[in-house]
């Protein structure tokens, strides 16, 4: 079973584009999405430059209720499965949701929900 997969659909949530045509035109130019960080002090770190998702909005894929229980990775991750699920032209529907699978990429995943959760604790 574990031996039949196909990818049918792709959504990006990247500093160079949200969406596959946005994404694909900006590598397709060598447009980078790496820039100093001025959201936080990083003076602790070598590194002065990050990849920031600036054009990200939200309420364009997550209804505004549910909006503030999600950190802003996890909005990411229910942005690029919508997008993915369009570009495949699927819909979920109660037959085939146990056929569906999401393969999701991220770095330190909602790592300011866990600091202010922290906080919070201490």
């Amino acid at each position: 079973m574990a031996d039949r997969i196909c990818i049918t659909g792709i959504g990006v949530v990247s500093p160079i584009g949200i969406g596959k045509e946005e994404f694909l035109s900006s590598l397709k130019n060598g447009r980078s999405g790496i820039e100093e960080i001025k959201e936080f002090d990083t003076h602790f770190s070598r590194s002065k430059g990050g990849g920031l998702i600036r054009s990200f909005h939200p309420k364009d894929f997550i209804p505004v209720s549910k909006i503030r229980r999600l950190d802003r990775a996890s909005q990411f991750a229910i942005a690029a499965a919508k997008l993915a699920l369009a570009d495949a032209k699927f819909a979920v529907t109660e037959t085939n949701s146990s056929r569906i699978g999401v393969v999701l990429g991220s770095g330190f995943c909602g790592l300011s929900s866990s600091e202010e959760f922290h906080r919070g604790r201490f």
